[in-house]
């Protein structure tokens, strides 16, 4: 849960900050008098569309447990997908690939079509849900970074529970994106700072999946396991 918060903290720095904004502004314009209580239900539709991922991903691992029998193997199996994914992320954040929703442009135009409709629905809670939950589905390399971390888990309800700790951590970035981008333009430390701060969770995830396989041994401080 520490990781998921962390890398939903630091990984919407780097990335939510450039990327979001544009949906931020969006909304704004496309909604009428959106106010806080507004916000409020546009945000419980992401996490619950995030939610809805993590469980998805965690019923995956566990089900791919039951095929395998060795379900620590499976576990280690996608931690180490996550650790790939999440460095390949690092490297995005840091600005020397490009993020994978931009290499598949297709999906991505067919979002932006829904998300637009449904962000013109108008300003009822239940419109603002919908808005909140496609912005949820967004083809976004740091949410597939997530999913990969609830599929270790290999349970729904963990897997879900890692993906709301996850959008809760993206909260205070996305509240204040659009001022957010503004201040980060022209500045490269909070994008570099937020590809190591990734590139280190990634390797923590990486380094469990190794343990799983029996080519490290798994390190615990106190009652909290590192990998």
């Amino acid at each position: 849960m520490i990781a998921a918060f962390l890398l939903g903290l630091t990984g919407s720095l780097g990335h939510c900050a450039g990327m979001c904004s544009g949906i931020v502004l969006l909304l704004q314009r496309s909604v009428p008098q959106l106010d806080r209580r507004g916000w409020f239900f546009i945000h419980a539709g992401r996490l619950t569309a995030y939610s809805l991922i993590g469980a998805l991903a965690g019923a995956l691992g566990g089900a791919l447990g039951v095929v395998w029998v060795r379900l620590e193997l499976v576990r280690g199996t996608a931690a180490l997908y996550a650790a790939l994914f999440g460095l390949y992320l690092a490297v995005v954040l840091a600005g020397w690939l490009p993020s994978p929703e931009l290499l598949f442009p297709g999906p991505a135009a067919a979002w932006r079509r829904i998300f637009r409709r449904a962000a013109v629905r108008g300003s009822s809670p239940g419109a603002l849900l919908l808005a909140g939950g496609v912005w949820g589905l967004l083809p976004c390399g740091l949410v597939l970074t997530a999913a990969f971390t609830a599929a270790v888990s290999a349970h729904p309800l963990t897997g879900a529970a890692r993906m709301a700790v996850f959008g809760l951590a993206t909260l205070p970035v996305l509240s204040a994106a659009g001022s957010l981008f503004n201040w980060l333009r022209g500045r490269s430390w909070p994008r570099y700072g937020a590809a190591l701060a990734v590139a280190l969770f990634s390797l923590q995830i990486g380094m469990r999946g190794l343990a799983a396989f029996g080519v490290v041994d798994h390190f615990h401080i106190a009652r909290v396991m590192l990998w």
